[in-house]
């Protein structure tokens, strides 16, 4: 008796470490001209578990203005061959999906606000660098980006728990090309908190009847 008893306070005392313990996420971000770098640490535990993910390189295109990720070369294959057949029926049942997938996310926004008033930032660091052999061109561009910093600092401020003052920073280059971002970012929450977002996310997409159930799927499982 004694055992059992000894054993479910320890079982009880490890579930209330792992609810109280952090997930701390590191996301290190590099864009200089033609390389980018994305780098996303994970660890668990106070450190008992580690994990490292590394995003498959983005490549940009100047001529065509296109997008490329390395792929693999089967998956390129079969996504070329496969042949898909639209009628105005299909348009119209996906036009509702939308429709009715936008108001799913519109209520799911106190859900993803609590996870984001629960969410606390360490470091924010954002450096970027343009240039251009246009100086007004240089100068515009340089106004933008900092616009559009500014902005992202507004809604750090207000929507997530801050524990630093986020750096950014912008460096015109104005007798040369050159494009380049280093972005850095730690982030923690605890495993109790993320576990209450999952649960409500649950709940939300069991009361709407799976929204991501889109009349495609439904089509191919009627065949």
């Amino acid at each position: 008796m004694n055992t059992f008893w000894f054993t479910t306070t320890i079982i009880i005392v490890l579930l209330i470490l792992i609810m109280l313990s952090k997930l701390t996420v590191t996301v290190h971000y590099y864009h200089g001209n033609d390389n980018d770098q994305l780098t996303i640490h994970l660890k668990v535990l106070y450190g008992l578990i580690k994990k490292k993910i590394q995003i498959p390189v983005i490549k940009a295109g100047h001529q065509d203005a296109s997008v490329k990720f390395k792929m693999n070369e089967q998956k390129e294959a079969e996504l070329s061959t496969e042949k898909k057949k639209i009628t105005v029926n299909d348009v119209i049942e996906s036009m509702k999906d939308a429709r009715k997938f936008i108001r799913s996310v519109q209520d799911m926004q106190p859900i993803i606000r609590y996870f984001f008033r629960k969410t606390i930032i360490h470091e924010f660091i954002w450096r970027s660098a343009v240039g251009t052999r246009d100086a007004s061109l240089t100068a515009k561009l340089t106004g933008v980006i900092w616009s559009g910093k500014g902005v992202v600092q507004v809604l750090l401020y207000k929507y997530v728990g801050m524990r630093c003052e986020p750096y950014f920073e912008v460096t015109p280059y104005f007798n040369q090309k050159l494009s380049a971002t280093d972005f850095r970012c730690i982030a923690s929450i605890s495993i109790g908190n993320t576990i209450v977002t999952a649960l409500k996310l649950i709940m939300h997409y069991k009361r709407n009847g799976g929204y991501f159930r889109t009349h495609s799927v439904a089509k191919k499982e009627s065949v």
